[in-house]
């Protein structure tokens, strides 16, 4: 190894340490009809309108004006934790629509030859969870009820062009615009079985309330909570790429830049619960109940 390929080398792998990750850098999604056939391994062999993803570079070599696109289509996904509540499964269920990619390629060669452009649409992550619990009787645990509403988006609009200055090589750049969107909401209702047992006796001064003589907590512990998270960002992403074929061989190389334009958090609780603190009325303990909001 030569080195000036030692020091190509060097130069990408120190590149690399400044990576870090964000909610920008997530692909759930495999976006391209050839792509996905590749299992997303597309920078060196990029060449439809898709390459505004992979490497812009690869316009440069495509052969043909290209229009593409992926149908929609609707997915279920189900994920079981094996014991998590004693010896029951915890079953997550969602779902989502999603339309991974639209785009078009134009070849300009009566512009500039080997130049091309090219335009695209499309959704990285897509996901959409409605959940829907009750526990009863487990325990000192005489109901938990959770349901939550779980949505998530993530969409671009993509522009790049290329130009294959030989052959066997080209070079290309891109811009993307790139919005998140992702709510979540979560209701909770938890009641824990009463720490008392007696016979209730009136009192005095109360003659209509229900006391218990013992120790203990006569009421029973409950909480009732309602969450709710809203997301909404939106970044540039600015890309610059280079491809090789040689003979049986393609190389690509592809960078990124993002910038964080407006990143925006809503979040808002509602809550009533008398778990952590107590009164005591007629000589008997009570729960004291308390409200929280925030947001």
């Amino acid at each position: 190894m030569n080195k000036s390929t030692r020091l190509a080398i060097s130069a990408v792998l120190l590149y690399g340490a400044n990576a870090s990750a964000d909610q920008f850098h997530y692909n759930n999604i495999i976006i391209g009809e050839r792509a996905m056939g590749l299992g997303g391994a597309f920078t060196a062999v990029a060449d439809d309108a898709s390459a505004i993803i992979y490497n812009p570079a690869g316009l440069g070599f495509a052969l043909n004006n290209d229009l593409s696109g992926s149908a929609n289509a609707f997915y279920q996904r189900k994920v079981t934790y094996k014991k998590t509540i004693g010896n029951q499964d915890f079953v997550e269920k969602s779902g989502g629509t999603l339309a991974p990619f639209f785009g078009g390629l134009q070849k300009l060669d009566n512009v500039m030859p080997g130049l091309a452009v090219a335009f695209g649409l499309f959704s990285t992550d897509s996901e959409l969870k409605d959940q829907n619990d009750l526990i009863e009787n487990y325990g000192n645990l005489e109901r938990f009820h959770r349901t939550t509403n779980v949505r998530g988006s993530t969409t671009g609009l993509g522009f790049a062009a290329a130009k294959r200055i030989l052959s066997n090589f080209s070079v290309g750049f891109g811009g993307s615009y790139l919005m998140i969107d992702e709510l979540t909401q979560e209701y909770q209702d938890v009641k824990y079985k009463s720490s008392l047992s007696c016979v209730p006796v009136a009192s005095a001064t109360r003659p209509d309330w229900p006391v218990c003589q013992g120790n203990g907590f006569l009421d029973q512990a409950f909480l009732e909570q309602n969450t709710r998270y809203r997301l909404n960002s939106t970044a540039l992403e600015l890309s610059l790429g280079a491809q090789l074929a040689t003979g049986t061989w393609s190389f690509g190389l592809s960078a990124r830049a993002r910038k964080l334009i407006t990143d925006k958090l809503e979040y808002s609780a509602d809550s009533r619960t008398n778990i952590g603190g107590s009164e005591t009325l007629n000589g008997v303990p009570h729960f004291a109940i308390s409200t929280m909001n925030a947001s």
